[in-house]
């Protein structure tokens, strides 16, 4: 890796840090939130999920991300309830020992065309020494993602790349409003 790349790599480590420093503040103003006094309880849990997951508390999201699939019948919402999971499922497991859950084939076979969703599990695998199922799921990945894609394959040794997950939550985020505005949850 060529010093241009390992600077490049540094900087989106310290900036993915820092977004999940944001994420925890975040995270805190939401709990503030009297889900009594909102007009959606349910997006406001949501977003509480994906801020779990961000700030590295797996088991509180993935308890949370249990009761919210059984509060909610909507195909969309479900799947992303599930890629939450499978992210989270991934990411708490021991460095060493990590592997693709059983639990999660089916969402990643679901969602197979969301190469930023596969490249984040790839990732969580990679951070945690799986380099060979991380490499699988790498493969399936097509050309347009190699050509468009924000990050770098090549990290700091035992360091991860967090960024896109920033992107995903705006994305989901925004998916969520629109839906919203279609119809309630």
């Amino acid at each position: 890796m060529g010093w241009k790349n390992r600077q490049f790599t540094q900087q989106t480590l310290n900036r993915s840090e820092r977004d999940r420093l944001y994420a925890k503040e975040v995270l805190d103003f939401v709990n503030s939130i009297d889900l009594l006094k909102v007009e959606n309880p349910f997006l406001w849990q949501y977003c509480k999920a994906y801020l779990q997951f961000m700030t590295r508390d797996y088991n509180t999201c993935l308890s949370l991300v249990n009761q919210l699939e059984k509060s909610t019948s909507d195909k969309t919402i479900l799947n992303q309830l599930q890629i939450i999971k499978a992210l989270a499922l991934t990411a708490n497991q021991v460095n060493g020992n990590a592997k693709i859950h059983p639990e999660i084939q089916s969402t990643i076979l679901a969602n197979q065309k969301n190469g930023q969703f596969i490249f984040a599990i790839g990732k969580e695998l990679e951070y945690l020494g799986n380099t060979t199922e991380a490499s699988l799921l790498y493969s399936t990945l097509d050309k347009s993602w190699d050509e468009n894609s924000p990050v770098s394959w090549k990290t700091l040794k035992t360091k991860s790349i967090r960024t896109l997950i920033i992107f995903r939550i705006t994305l989901t985020i925004w998916m969520l409003f629109t839906h919203q505005n279609k119809r309630n949850f």
